[in-house]
């Protein structure tokens, strides 16, 4: 359900990126039936939003084209992609960027992020803990470290207005949107992820997601 319009949420898309992992794009890969991985996160998105921007290139951009989908052009790397989306959404409370090539993260975890933000906190990302083994290479190997308080961070990461426009000043660059507000000085809050939330980066990872669709009996749109 959306919340009242002085409460406005946007969440950005992430799919400018290269998928040079993958070996095409993998956010136009199909889930099971037609829907492809962008859609399905698109979607989701749109559930929990008043407006849903997608950041993308290439072949994914010319599909959001033919979608309608709202888009705008990525950048050379991460960060930029983010600020071209971010620039555009002014007057919204909570901004959610979310990787699109997480389709499976649920209206949920959204909702959760989003809430938190609501509560105060500037930024929020969902995390789960570690459960593989670790090591560290080291000179002479690799040295085991300790996993107790090793997190894995997802996506999507809530932010307030106000981490926004930092942001957008700062125009740092980072692998995600926490560590560039951590670089600004802010605490970065979290909720539960889920394990569910799988990130497409190899090829085999589709197999994997199109599985746990169909066990977590989730419609296909």
């Amino acid at each position: 359900m959306l919340h009242p319009k002085e409460d406005d949420v946007a969440v950005v898309l992430m799919a400018a990126g290269s998928s040079s992992r993958y070996g095409r794009d993998k956010c136009l890969e199909e889930l099971n039936g037609s829907t492809k991985v962008l859609d399905y996160s698109y979607e989701v998105a749109r559930s929990v939003s008043q407006s849903v921007v997608v950041a993308a290139s290439g072949k994914t951009f010319d599909y959001c084209l033919v979608k309608g989908y709202q888009c705008v052009r990525g950048g050379s790397t991460r960060s930029e992609s983010v600020l071209n989306a971010l620039e555009g959404l002014d007057g919204f409370s909570v901004v959610l960027v979310h990787d699109a090539s997480r389709p499976l993260a649920s209206a949920t975890l959204f909702q959760k992020v989003i809430d938190k933000v609501r509560s105060g906190d500037d930024i929020v990302i969902p995390v789960v803990p570690v459960v593989d083994s670790l090591k560290v290479k080291t000179d002479s190997g690799f040295a085991s470290i300790d996993r107790s308080d090793k997190y894995i961070v997802q996506t999507p990461q809530g932010l307030s207005d106000q981490v926004r426009r930092r942001l957008l000043d700062a125009k740092l660059q980072s692998t995600d949107e926490s560590g560039a507000a951590e670089m600004l000085g802010y605490s970065v809050s979290t909720v539960e992820g889920e394990r569910a939330n799988v990130k497409v980066t190899y090829p085999d990872d589709i197999f994997l997601v199109r599985a746990l669709l169909l066990a977590m009996d989730r419609e296909v749109i």
